[in-house]
C-alpha cells in the first residue's frame, strides 16, 4: 500500500503544550517523535511525506526506504511552508501524488492542529475527490480542547475522514497521537 503522511508545519505547531519524558516540547516535536516510531513499524508500505502551511510541499516521494523518510522528517522546520493551515491544499496535493501511484491501497494521514485557512481547494470537496480514487483519509487533530489553545476544526476533520471511509482521531497527548 502507498501511504502519504501530510503534516501541518504552520506557526501554531511551535506551541509547547506537549510533554515527552517529562519535558515540554512543541507540537511538531511531538509529531516527529511519534512519526519516527510509526515509520519504523511500517513493513512493505511505500511512504511519502508532505508538509503544509499556507502551501503544500512534497518532502519525500513514495519510497520503501524508511530511513530516508525518517531523515526527511528531521529536515523541516515549522513555518517553512507559511503560517496558515491550508488543509485543502494539503489534501489536493496528496491526491495528485496518490493518483499517480499504481498501488491499489492508498492512504492519506493528515495531521494538524488548526482550522483550514487560505486554501485554494475546499478540504471537504478535496476529500470527495479522494474518495473517487479510493483514497482513504485518516485525520488527526492535535491539542487539548480544555487547554484554551485548541482551535482545530474537529467537525471538518471528521467529515473529511468519513467522506473517504477513514476515521478522525483527537490527540491530546503523546499516547493518543
Amino acid at each position: 500500500r502507498s501511504m502519504m503522511i501530510a503534516v501541518d508545519i504552520s506557526g501554531s505547531m511551535t506551541t509547547t503544550d506537549w510533554k515527552i519524558e517529562g519535558n515540554r516540547v512543541s507540537r511538531y516535536e511531538a509529531v516527529k517523535s511519534v512519526m519516527h516510531e510509526f515509520i519504523q513499524r511500517r513493513k512493505g508500505d511505500r511512504l511519502g511525506l508532505l508538509f503544509f502551511g499556507s502551501q503544500a510541499y512534497l518532502q519525500s516521494p513514495f519510497t520503501l526506504d524508511l530511513q530516508s523518510v525518517n531523515q526527511m522528517l528531521n529536515e523541516v522546520e515549522v513555518g517553512m511552508a507559511g503560517q496558515e493551515t491550508a488543509l485543502g491544499n494539503a489534501i489536493g496535493r496528496s491526491i495528485q501524488l496518490l493518483e499517480a501511484d499504481s498501488v491499489d491501497k492508498k492512504v492519506l494521514i493528515l495531521i494538524t492542529d488548526g482550522v483550514d485557512s487560505g486554501s485554494e481547494i475546499n478540504p471537504v470537496q478535496a476529500a470527495r475527490t479522494a474518495a473517487l480514487d479510493s483514497i482513504v483519509i485518516y485525520t488527526i487533530g492535535m491539542g487539548d480542547p480544555n487547554a484554551g489553545m485548541f482551535d482545530v476544526d474537529e467537525k471538518s476533520l471528521k467529515l473529511i475522514a468519513s467522506e473517504t471511509g477513514g476515521k478522525y482521531f483527537r490527540a491530546i497527548d503523546r499516547e493518543e497521537l
